[in-house]
């Protein structure tokens, strides 16, 4: 028996044993989201889009946008962080692209994704059908969020659905992600879809884009939108590389400006039977359109050859023609759909067109051609090197085009294009800097001329001559001579037969003048100097008299310490007999401070190192000889001060005063001024014959001070004047002159400033004595014998809490919630109030320990803790401690229960 109750202890210990591994097992896992140490999970998981945090549009160049045109290049951009969760080994973040995009292709060959550091943390696939992107992490990501977040951005390159997508409308984009992703103030929800012409500025005549229709490019061609009358006009088409040319696809069509802006096709089109010349092996093709001046569309597709290895880009270029003269060229770059941490570069190309101008005088022989040289700067040696060169000539009306260049380098940096002719004897060439033109002038001649901007010669300042002399790269010089320029010359002289040297510059410099080579300019100008027309051979020099303008801060009325530390000024110029003051800004605003004396110059070497040149460098004159002159304003007038300025006789010295306002909030000095008020009061009971005016003089420390003033009534009655910005260290009173026999007249001294002047009228003016009317000075009431309450002044409702009637037995320990009083029984009809018949005095009696603020109940305070939702341990503990006592208690009755049996 003793044998059978051991057993069922042994099995209560087992079940509480099973119980309690159970429940740790329980507690274990709900507290651990990573199952990979039991070794027979597979540890990858898939995070969704919930890494997601931004969703943008954006251009190549990585501006956030929101209009794009129809056939443009879009990059959606995702950025995402791991947001402190801890990612395994093959982890995937998949993200749905929006359905207003189109996707051309698969990218199944994983692209690699990096951080901003340049390491690899994922791989990126895209699938065309279900349209996901899944980012696969590696084992650096792991490693990596255990302690810090992981982050990134994924960058799509695409373009508009036109299959949902048309222009002229405002998309909503579906990015199928979190809310708070959606309303990031920095997401993009929406954009604008602008029509492909709207892309031609007002100087395009040529324009044209792609789309992708599988394994073939649609390429449309817009031409002459301006409506531009163009002679002898044709296009012509260059199929890029990995495409050709889809034969018979070419369609050519007139079309009509419409007046709401748009283009479309005419119905009887002229081009029906338009002439198409084709290339060799399909790469190219040209059309003569004759004399044009109303749009034309050209569309044609080509059929992508690499169709199972696509490129990122796919390039061709187009050419409209005038006669021979390329009119305008365009390059178009057509992108696959691909991805990837940043944008794919590759593949784009561009074509530099150049014109080659001669600015020569006629009868001047040309060559017969030239060679021009296309440059392209290497970016890591930060140096141009030569790529092609071209023959160019008077039959391709001198202009040159370098085709199908790439944009960008290896590393997606964009490359610099420049050219540069061979030499030329007889011209010197100038580079265009916006562009690749070329234009070439007669170097055996220079000319160069003087202009004065002096008002004629307002103020005789101008000498009588300059001295100028020619210089070159080459030391050449020694064959030229130095030239005065004066009236008897009209200020111009042209140096002729120059010798040539190969890529020899010249230039022309003042180096005197009134006949002496003082190497410096006319005193009192200062010198500009261009090249006419764009010819550096044809030089002008232009002598402007100039000024300078000295700005002065003073301050008055106030304190070192009431100063702010520092004001700015700006310059401005205004012309001199401009009434309206038309100010323009010169420069930028300057500081004065202390350490300036509060004192700046403009337009003085006062203010740079050059300490010997003094001359001054703000124009006296504009280019139309008009006078100018010149004022200093402060931006901001400091607070509590007014402002004045103030100039010498030839305003080249300006003062800038601030006065310290007489207010006292913002004053730190006793005002140094007060006003000084009297009041005229009449006690004649409106006696109609009070005089209508009276007459009062102000009197300083009891002497006269100025003129005698006037007072009369104003539309209320009131008899006032007001004396201001008086001495304050002064007594001021007043008296009145003339008074009227008929009344008497008393002086009442308000306050240091106020005086009252009360005329009262005699009793026996009019036989009988008037009652005052003084509500200044009221007489006393005689006092009221009726038994009524009085009810003036009204007492109040104290305000405070007081202690209980001395007399009442009972205090209450706790509280006593007062019942609503009824007010309809102690309220009187007048509203009175009523005067307590016994008066409320303090309790004195310390013993009774009254408290009169309320007092606010305690609940009542217990430290057993309630259970806890979700805590396993009370589920199970309290009955598994009863089954071990009740085990323990079965035990000891089998025992004992054996011990008496045995």
């Amino acid at each position: 028996m003793f044998k059978k109750g051991k057993n069922i202890f042994s099995l209560l210990i087992i079940i509480a044993s099973i119980f309690m591994t159970g429940s740790t097992n329980m507690i274990e896992a709900q507290g651990s989201g990573n199952l990979s140490e039991t070794g027979t999970v597979d540890t990858s998981k898939d995070w969704g889009n919930q890494f997601i945090t931004k969703a943008q549009l954006q251009d190549a160049n990585g501006e956030v946008k929101n209009s794009f045109g129809l056939y443009e290049d879009i990059y959606a951009n995702w950025e995402f962080s791991t947001n402190n969760q801890k990612i395994n080994n093959g982890d995937t973040m998949k993200i749905t692209v929006p359905k207003q995009f189109t996707i051309t292709n698969n990218i199944v060959n994983s692209k690699t994704l990096k951080d901003k550091n340049g390491n690899e943390i994922a791989t990126i696939t895209l699938d065309k059908t279900s349209r996901i992107i899944t980012v696969t992490f590696n084992n650096y990501a792991a490693t990596k969020s255990k302690t810090s977040n992981v982050t990134g951005w994924i960058s799509l390159k695409t373009n508009w659905n036109k299959n949902l997508i048309t222009a002229n409308q405002n998309v909503n984009i579906d990015w199928n992600l979190d809310k708070s992703v959606i309303n990031n103030p920095d997401s993009t929800t929406s954009a604008t879809v602008t029509p492909p012409s709207n892309n031609q500025n007002d100087n395009t005549i040529l324009y044209k884009y792609g789309s992708f229709d599988k394994d073939k490019i649609l390429w449309n061609v817009e031409i002459n939108y301006s409506g531009e009358k163009i002679s002898k006009a044709s296009y012509r088409d260059f199929i890029g590389e990995n495409q050709d040319l889809i034969a018979n696809s070419i369609k050519v069509n007139s079309a009509t400006l419409e007046t709401d802006g748009s283009v479309t096709n005419d119905k009887e089109n002229q081009y029906t039977n338009a002439k198409v010349t084709y290339g060799d092996d399909n790469k190219s093709f040209s059309i003569d359109l004759g004399d044009i001046s109303q749009p034309i569309n050209i569309s044609y597709y080509t059929k992508i050859t690499n169709y199972d290895n696509l490129s990122d880009n796919y390039s061709n270029s187009g050419d409209l023609l005038s006669g021979t003269k390329i009119e305008q060229n365009i390059t178009v770059n057509d992108s696959t759909t691909s991805i990837g941490g940043s944008a794919s570069t590759s593949g784009i190309l561009i074509s530099p067109l150049g014109q080659k101008t001669w600015s020569v005088p006629s009868g001047v022989t040309l060559p017969k051609s030239i060679t021009v040289h296309l440059l392209r700067r290497n970016n890591e040696k930060d140096e141009y090197e030569d790529v092609v060169q071209q023959k160019v000539s008077a039959d391709s009306n001198w202009q040159y085009i370098f085709r199908n260049q790439p944009k960008y380098d290896s590393q997606g940096n964009l490359y610099q294009y420049t050219v540069k002719e061979e030499p030329i004897k007889g011209f010197t060439p100038v580079y265009n800097s916006t562009n690749y033109d070329i234009t070439n002038y007669p170097s055996e001649t220079f000319k160069v001329t003087k202009i004065w901007h002096d008002g004629n010669n307002a103020q005789g300042t101008r000498p009588d001559s300059v001295l100028v002399h020619l210089f070159d790269d080459k030391n050449q010089a020694g064959s030229t001579k130095s030239i005065n320029l004066s009236d008897a010359n009209n200020w111009t002289y042209t140096y002729t037969d120059l010798p040539y040297v190969e890529n020899d510059n010249w230039y022309v410099s003042e180096i005197g003048y009134d006949g002496k080579q003082t190497n410096t300019i006319p005193k009192g100008y200062i010198k500009t100097q261009y090249a006419n027309n764009g010819n550096p051979q044809d030089q002008t020099i232009i002598n402007t008299l100039a000024t300078s303008l000295t700005v002065k801060k003073e301050w008055k009325n106030d304190d070192k310490l009431s100063r702010p530390e520092s004001v700015k000024v700006q310059l401005y110029s205004y012309y001199s007999n401009d009434e309206k003051k038309d100010y323009t800004k010169v420069g930028d605003p300057v500081t004065l401070n202390s350490q300036n004396n509060w004192s700046y110059s403009f337009g003085t070497n006062s203010n740079t190192e050059n300490k010997d040149d003094s001359t001054n460098q703000l124009p006296k004159y504009d280019k139309n000889d008009k006078e100018l002159n010149y004022l200093a304003k402060e931006i901001d007038t400091p607070t509590g001060y007014t402002v004045s300025n103030s100039f010498n006789n030839d305003k080249t010295i300006e003062t800038i005063t601030n006065i310290k306002k007489k207010d006292s909030s913002t004053d730190t000095e006793t005002d140094k001024t007060k006003d000084f008020t009297v009041t005229k009061k009449w006690h004649d009971d409106n006696n109609a014959n009070r005089p209508k005016s009276i007459q009062v003089q102000l009197l300083a420390n009891g002497n006269p001070q100025g003129d005698i003033v006037k007072i009369t009534p104003d539309k209320d009655n009131n008899w006032t004047y007001t004396w201001t910005n008086l001495d304050k260290n002064v007594d001021y009173s007043a008296k009145e002159l003339n008074t009227d026999t008929k009344y008497t007249t008393n002086v009442d001294k308000i306050d240091d400033n106020h005086i009252t002047i009360t005329n009262t009228l005699k009793s026996d003016s009019n036989g009988t004595t008037p009652t005052p009317n003084n509500p200044d000075n009221p007489q006393p009431e005689t006092p009221s014998t009726s038994d009524k309450t009085p009810t003036e002044p009204h007492p109040d409702t104290p305000s405070v809490e007081r202690d209980p009637d001395p007399d009442t037995s009972l205090v209450p320990d706790t509280p006593i919630i007062p019942n609503v009083p009824n007010t309809s029984t102690n309220t009187s009809k007048n509203s009175n109030s009523v005067i307590p018949t016994k008066s409320l005095t303090p309790n004195t009696d310390k013993t009774r320990n009254f408290d009169p603020d309320p007092m606010v109940p305690k609940l009542p305070y217990d430290t057993t803790k309630l259970p806890q939702t979700g805590n396993q341990k009370s589920k199970w503990f309290y009955p598994l401690i009863g089954l071990m006592i009740l085990g323990l208690l079965i035990f000891k009755t089998k025992k004992r229960m054996s011990t008496t049996t045995d």
